[in-house]
């Protein structure tokens, strides 16, 4: 249920005109953790994260 709802409000935000972003983890350990929080201080400092 709580996938079916996620996806709906993603769905209308789209259709909306509104910016999403979908954040997949292959897991849930500290090192992917860190590597998304870098990812987000690399684009506030208007780095690129993927070089």
């Amino acid at each position: 249920m709580n996938a079916i709802s996620k996806d709906g409000v993603a769905l209308a935000h789209e259709e909306g005109g509104v910016p999403v972003i979908k954040i997949a983890l292959p897991n849930l350990d500290a090192y992917q953790v860190g590597y998304l929080m870098m990812f987000f201080v690399a684009s506030l400092l208007e780095m690129n994260p993927f070089n």
